[in-house]
């Protein structure tokens, strides 16, 4: 009985075992077989003339990605170990071709039938005014005219009576004036000195913008002194050159091993194109040499070629994400960015 528990105890331990070694070769694999990818393309100074290709391959092109732009169209091609897709966007723009090439048949199909119905619409629209002619022709005008005279004569009768009503109660004092009148007339008795009161108001909103703006002003002046004590602060300086030379040892293991390059660009106004040229300038020493840049300042242009070439390790990324989390420096830091008052 023993034996067999010992047996069953060693089967299981051996299942663990593997299970363990097929983890960790998974993550062997992730982290140290490179993602490697290719890139070319040409400009010719349009967009029609706009070519480009990228692949990306991964464990032996067990994995690969192809994209080709040509023609401004967009065409890709997915493989996963035996599992193949590519775009369907060519077949997708030729249907597309054909239902427009339809719809321009039916216009003109339509187009040659209008002057037909035309022709009908114009002969009823002549017909229906002489209609209405013929129709106006038989009212009869005089009584309406005769109504009209009445009306008037009844509204001229009773003006006069409603005037002299009005009077009367004037004269009795019945009608009494509005109160919105008699307070605005009684606010005027008590404030002489109106043009004296809206100074003071104001005198006090420039007072109080006075206010607002030293608040303001002292505010700012606080929140920029303590900006400058967090960053003078020792372990916060050591923080940001700990995370500074990690970051550049990172882009220098993640660069292309593979850069050649020519690029010509200029626009109407020269001073786009010496900014266009200061932001590249930047990335020079990362680049040096292999990538040509010619920048013209006299006319609107832009064209050139690329090539690029290289691989991925993400034990690059890994390491940087342990050395950052394990640093003292750079973990106070965080917090006190995090708990720091804006």
């Amino acid at each position: 009985m023993l034996h067999i528990l010992l047996l069953i105890l060693k089967i299981i331990g051996i299942i663990i075992a593997v299970i363990l070694g097929i983890l960790l070769l998974l993550i062997l694999i992730l982290l140290f077989v490179p993602v490697r990818y290719k890139a070319q393309g040409v400009c010719r100074g349009t967009t029609d003339s706009l070519k480009g290709k990228v692949c990306i391959t991964w464990l032996l092109h067990l994995f690969r990605i192809d994209l080709l732009y040509k023609d401004s169209h967009l065409i890709w091609k997915l493989r996963i170990v035996f599992w193949k897709r590519r775009s369907a966007k060519k077949r997708s723009a030729e249907i597309k071709e054909e239902k427009a090439d339809e719809k321009d048949d039916e216009k003109e199909r339509s187009v040659n039938e209008e002057p037909d119905t035309a022709v009908e619409e114009t002969d009823e629209t002549h017909e229906e005014p002489e209609k209405k002619r013929s129709v106006e022709a038989y009212e009869e005008p005089e009584v309406e005219e005769e109504l009209q005279v009445a009306e008037k004569a009844q509204d001229v009768k009773r003006l006069p009576q409603t005037v002299q009503c009005e009077e009367d109660k004037e004269k009795s004092g019945q009608i009494s004036e509005d109160p919105e009148k008699t307070e605005k007339k009684k606010s005027k008795r008590k404030n002489p000195d109106k043009k004296e009161s809206y100074i003071q108001r104001i005198v006090k909103k420039i007072k109080r913008t006075r206010d607002k703006m030293r608040e303001q002003k002292q505010t700012v002046v606080d929140k920029k002194e303590q900006l400058m004590s967090f960053l003078r602060d020792e372990t916060h300086k050591a923080a940001f050159e700990k995370a500074k030379k990690e970051l550049f040892r990172f882009l220098k293991a993640w660069k292309p091993k593979k850069l050649e390059g020519k690029i010509r660009f200029g626009f109407e106004d020269p001073a786009y194109t010496g900014e266009v040229l200061a932001v590249l300038s930047v990335f020079y020493p990362l680049f040096g040499s292999a990538f040509e840049v010619h920048p013209d300042f006299e006319q609107a242009v832009f064209g050139g070629s690329l090539l690029c070439k290289g691989n991925l390790r993400l034990n690059h990324l890994a390491r940087l994400a342990w050395v950052l989390f394990w640093n003292r420096n750079i973990r106070t830091t965080y917090r006190d960015i995090k708990n720091y008052e804006r």
